[in-house]
C-alpha cells in the first residue's frame, strides 16, 4: 500500500487553492490512485483534476500540481467520492481515455485532492465477506447507515489470491442496505441478490463494508 503524505504548504493555502491540510495523490499512465489516512480517519475527496502526463514528474505523487481540468468527464469526482469517501484506503483504475472528453488525453495524470476527518463519534464498521451472514444489533438507539459499500475495495480482504480489481462496486447498495435504517436489529445474506449487481469485478470474493452508528 503506497500511504499518501501530508502536504502542508502554507503558501498555496493562503492562495486560497487548497485547505493546509489537505493530502494529494498524483497518478500518471499505468499506475492506479492509491488514497489513504493515517489509523482512525478516513478520507474525503474535494478534488480531482488532470493534465498532460509530460508536464509533471510521476515520481512525486504527493507533490500538488496545479492544474486546470477541462476534459474529465463530469462523473469521474462523484464516482470516486462514492467509492472512496469513509474509506481509511482505496485504490482506483489507472488512467484512461474513457475517464475524459477530450480526444489528446492519452496520456494524462489524475490528480486527487482529498482531507483525511476522523470518523463520527460512536460509528462501527463492519466488513462482511461474500456468502456470509451479516447480523446488526443496536443495544441502544436504531441503526443509522453512514455508508454501506458492497465490492471489492482493496487487494487482499475476503481473498486468499490478491484482486487488482479494487474498484469493483455495486451502485444499489444504499437502496438495499436502506430496508435496516432505523430498525434496532437486522440480518441479510452477503451476495448480489441481497445487495445489487456489482460491476468492474474479477473472480474473487466480494464483501459488504459497513459503517453505521445507533442513534
Amino acid at each position: 500500500m503506497v500511504f499518501t503524505g501530508l502536504i502542508i504548504t502554507a503558501f498555496i493555502a493562503a492562495a486560497g487553492f487548497w485547505s493546509s491540510e489537505a493530502y494529494f495523490h498524483l497518478a500518471c499512465p499505468g499506475f492506479n490512485s492509491e488514497l489513504s489516512c493515517p489509523k482512525g480517519k478516513v478520507i474525503r475527496i474535494t478534488n480531482l483534476t488532470n493534465g498532460p502526463a509530460d508536464s509533471v514528474d510521476c515520481s512525486a505523487q504527493t507533490t500538488p500540481v496545479q492544474t486546470k481540468s477541462t476534459c474529465l468527464h463530469p462523473a469521474m469526482l462523484r464516482w470516486s467520492r462514492f467509492i472512496c469517501d469513509n474509506l481509511e484506503y482505496c485504490r482506483l483504475p489507472k488512467p484512461h481515455p474513457r475517464m475524459t472528453m477530450c480526444k489528446s488525453s492519452k496520456d494524462f495524470f489524475l490528480q486527487f485532492v482529498y482531507d483525511c476527518v476522523d470518523r463520527q463519534k460512536g460509528e462501527k464498521s463492519i466488513v462482511a465477506c461474500e456468502g456470509d451472514k451479516l447480523d446488526i444489533q443496536c443495544e441502544t438507539g436504531a441503526i443509522r447507515i453512514q455508508k454501506a459499500a458492497y465490492g471489492r475495495f482493496d487487494q487482499k480482504t475476503c481473498t486468499e489470491k490478491p484482486s487488482t480489481a479494487t474498484f469493483c462496486h455495486s451502485l444499489t447498495v444504499g437502496f438495499m442496505m436502506s430496508g435496516c435504517e432505523g430498525l434496532k436489529s437486522c440480518s441479510l445474506e452477503i451476495n448480489d441478490d441481497m445487495l445489487g449487481n456489482t460491476a468492474f469485478c474479477d473472480e474473487s470474493r466480494k464483501y459488504l463494508l459497513l459503517d453505521y452508528i445507533c442513534k
